[in-house]
Parts: C-alpha cells; sequence; structure tokens
C-alpha cells in the first residue's frame, strides 16, 4: 500500500476497534461509514480549508450584446431586432438556455433567448407602460454554472479575471449586499459576485457576476471541492485467489464495475491488512483479474475467500487521522459516551495541526512580532 493512502475500509475498522466494536452486521459497520462520510464530505470542510480540498477551473464569460435596437408590444413576449443580428447568441435558443435583457423603457430586467438572427423571445411578457419601438437595449450573460465538484469558494476572493499581468478579484457579497450593489449595466470588470440560491435541473450551483462582463474573457476560480461519499465493498462467497510475487488477484465474479483504478484491494483472511491500489481490471468469463500496482505478499485461495475493494480519501496521509478521531467523536455522541468531549479536543486538534503545517509550507518559519 502507498505511504500516501490509507483506505477508507481500513479507517472504518481502526474506528470500531477504538471504540471497542465487536458486531460485525453490515447495519452497524454501515453507520461507522456514514460518520466518517460525514467528517469527510460535510464537517471538516465547515471547519477548515485544507490544500488537499481545494481545485482550480475557469469559466469562459460571455460579451454583451447592445447594437441595433428592439421593438416588443405591451405584454407581449416576441422581441425583432433593428439594424444588427443575435447570429452569434444562437446557442441560447430556448427557455432553458436564456441570458438576460434590459430595454431602455422599462426597469424589468427580462430572460431572453434566440429565435432567429432578428427574433428572440423574453420573459415574463414586456411590462412597459407602453410599445417598445426602437428602443435601445443590451443583451447579457450575469449568471454562469460552477464547476462540478464546486462546494464554495476558498475565500471571498475565490473568482478573479486577469487584467493587465495582475489577478483582479471580485468581492464576495451576501444576499442583502447584493441586492444593494448589483448593476445591470455590463462593465469590462466583474467587482462583485454571490453564490445563487438553488440550483440547476443538473445539480450545479451557479455565480452570479455584478456588473456582467462586457467582453468575452476567463473567469478564474478557486474553490474548495465536494467530497463525493468514499464507499467499500465486501464479497465472501465468490473464489478469490492471490499469489506470493505477483501483481494479479483472480476473483471467479463479473467485479469491474468495483475494482476501477485508483481503489483498493485486500484479502480479509490476511491480518497485516496488506491494501494493494488497483491498476485495472478486466472480465473474461466467468474471471475477473485484477492487476496491482505492486506484488501481493502471500497467496491465497479457495472457494470462499473473501476480499475488500475500498476507497482511499483523498487527502495526504498524515492527516487521515483527522477522520479517525472525528468518527470516534460521532460515534462516541451518539452513544452518549462520556469519552466524547475527549474525542472532541483530539479531533479538533488534529485540525488545527494540519492547518498549522500548510501554514509553515506556506509561510516558513516567519513569526509575528510586535514593533518595539
Amino acid at each position: 500500500m502507498s505511504l500516501y493512502a490509507k483506505p477508507f475500509r481500513q479507517m472504518v475498522e481502526d474506528v470500531m476497534k477504538e471504540m471497542k466494536e465487536q458486531s460485525s452486521q453490515t447495519s452497524v459497520i454501515d453507520k461507522y461509514k456514514s460518520r466518517i462520510n460525514y467528517v469527510y464530505s460535510t464537517d471538516l470542510p465547515v471547519r477548515a480549508t485544507l490544500d488537499w480540498m481545494t481545485a482550480e477551473s475557469t469559466i469562459s464569460l460571455v460579451a454583451d450584446y447592445a447594437t441595433g435596437t428592439v421593438a416588443v408590444e405591451n405584454g407581449g413576449t416576441a422581441i425583432t431586432l433593428t439594424d444588427g443580428t443575435w447570429a452569434g447568441l444562437s446557442s441560447y435558443s430556448s427557455s432553458s438556455s436564456t441570458l438576460k435583457i434590459y430595454i431602455s423603457e422599462d426597469d424589468e430586467l427580462y430572460d431572453w433567448y434566440y429565435t432567429g438572427a432578428t427574433t428572440g423571445v423574453i420573459s415574463p411578457a414586456y411590462l412597459g407602460a407602453d410599445d417598445a419601438t426602437e428602443s435601445s437595449y443590451v443583451v447579457f450573460k450575469n449568471t454562469y454554472d460552477c464547476p462540478e465538484d464546486f462546494l464554495r469558494p476558498v475565500d471571498e476572493f475565490g473568482f478573479f479575471v486577469k487584467e493587465n499581468g495582475h489577478d483582479v478579484t471580485a468581492k464576495w457579497n451576501s444576499d442583502e449586499q447584493w441586492h444593494a450593489n448589483v448593476s445591470r449595466q455590463p462593465n469590462d470588470l466583474p467587482i462583485n459576485y454571490r453564490i445563487k440560491p438553488g440550483r440547476t435541473s443538473a445539480g450545479l450551483q451557479q455565480v452570479e457576476l455584478s456588473p456582467p462582463p462586457d467582453r468575452a474573457r476567463v473567469l478564474y476560480t478557486e474553490y474548495v471541492k465536494y467530497m463525493p461519499n468514499l464507499v467499500s465493498f465486501d464479497a465472501d462467497a465468490s473464489a478469490c485467489t492471490t499469489t506470493a510475487a505477483s501483481t494479479s488477484a483472480t476473483v471467479t465474479a463479473d467485479i469491474t464495475s468495483k475494482a476501477t483504478a485508483g481503489r483498493y484491494f485486500k484479502v480479509d483472511s490476511d491480518t497485516s491488512s496488506d491494501w494493494r491500489k488497483i491498476s485495472s481490471s478486466a472480465y473474461a468469463s466467468p474471471t475477473t483479474t485484477i492487476t496491482l500496482d505492486s506484488a501481493y505478499r502471500v497467496s491465497n485461495a479457495g472457494v470462499e475467500t473473501g476480499f475488500t475493494i475500498s476507497d482511499a480519501p483523498d487527502m495526504p496521509h498524515n492527516q487521515t487521522n483527522i477522520l479517525f478521531l472525528g468518527g470516534c467523536w460521532l460515534t462516541s455522541t451518539e452513544q452518549n459516551d462520556s469519552s466524547k468531549n475527549i474525542y472532541l479536543i483530539k479531533y479538533e486538534k488534529a485540525i488545527s495541526d494540519a492547518i498549522a503545517f500548510e501554514n509553515r509550507k506556506r509561510y516558513g518559519s516567519r513569526r509575528i512580532g510586535v514593533a518595539k
């Protein structure tokens, strides 16, 4: 097993041992799994922002368009363009893929989508006191999908653009600040942003920019990733064979959907917890051949040789103690054990140590002094 990984199932067993849990029932084991997953994906990201929890990505911003004039009847949804063309906006062609449009005679902000080079549809129906004719307008996009694994920005300056060789950050706004500061007039640089309430139909979070961009450019984001739940699989009834000094293991069943690259494998009868990382797997009836990243230590063979396949958390090995202590804290809390406060103190100390370690890596041994 790599020095820098500790399989999820091994953590579960370690917490159960620490809590003197003797049960082998699936329902009991699942409770321990859920506690560690809660720490990994929910509690820890609230308490800290550690390097391994973060990622970077980019978002392509869309230029505004304000060439020509528009006409729309009071109470109507069909809008027409004169002296311009919306052909470059043809990808926004349905009510589920819209831009925003501001029409000069009205304070309302409308959703807009393309139906032709000089025609479109707005929603809600036009609310102006009179028909809009030869009216100036601007079509823009101020809302963008965040990356699929986006949980939250690393800090309030988690979105920025590049300008003249520098990073120009947008500032996070609370909902109250957003409604007080929001601008619908496109500008070269975003000044404020907020994470829009709700999610898209695809389950994505969205960022709103104010003012909206007036040209196509790249928006950069540094964010805390959503950590998916860790899983492990036990198999007691499939024939499994390993050979000492071999990097191959065979199982008499199709388990390719579980034995995926990056997960870990161990024969249950191997009490040394000799986990090996899976490089690949392939099925040729009736056998799945699992290729391991290093040779297995001992030979195992039998009709009912059980084995386990497990995820490993995406975190440094020297910080996995956080999940162990968090699992012990949640278990002792649910069981109203007197040790719950002790485990909480140790859990918080492990998080503080991880933060201090990363701060030393980032800032070295500098200390803040007091001027005399």
